[in-house]
């Protein structure tokens, strides 16, 4: 595959480092991450045009869909009267969260296609869920409680929940 080509469009580079578990590390490209920066816009849209124009690109891109385009079940956990597991479609890129009563129908309680979900916990006796939201893929989260027969959030919100879950709730 090639991987070099004009570069007509070079980065500018500024100087930043920073110290990471005692380790120095450079990063002229830093200011690339900020989000509506217009040189950011401009580097993103000449990357996408060589991206675009490689020819091998179809054939990766049709192998990345038969690798990550699969249809799971995932495993059930039964809280009070309900059961709760992910589904993901062959069509879709993540598991969409499913519910039921006991000897009801299944109900869609959260699809992370739309929203992004870092993850979901329902409490003991089913009634709720706590569910962690990250914007735009960050590691950032935001925790939130959801009423699961009526799908509306609760005003409760935590934030800062990084990489943390509910790990436990109070019974009834």
């Amino acid at each position: 595959m090639k991987t070099s080509g004009p570069r007509n469009n070079d980065a500018r580079r500024e100087p930043f480092e920073e110290t990471l578990h005692g380790l120095r590390i450079s990063d002229p490209y830093r200011w690339l991450e900020e989000g509506d920066h217009p040189e950011a816009d401009a580097q993103n849209h000449a990357a996408r045009e060589y991206l675009h124009a490689l020819p091998e690109r179809q054939q990766l891109a049709t192998r990345l869909e038969e690798v990550l385009y699969y249809g799971a079940l995932g495993l059930p956990v039964h809280r009070g009267h309900r059961i709760f597991w992910g589904r993901k479609a062959r069509d879709r890129e993540k598991s969409v969260v499913l519910w039921r009563e006991e000897q009801g129908p299944e109900r869609v309680l959260l699809d992370p296609n739309s929203v992004a979900l870092g993850g979901y916990w329902p409490s003991w006796d089913g009634k709720l869920v706590a569910y962690s939201r990250k914007e735009n893929n960050s590691d950032e989260s935001i925790t939130y409680l959801m009423d699961v027969v009526s799908g509306v959030a609760l005003p409760d919100v935590i934030p800062g929940t990084k990489y943390s879950g509910a790990s436990s709730w109070a019974a009834g």
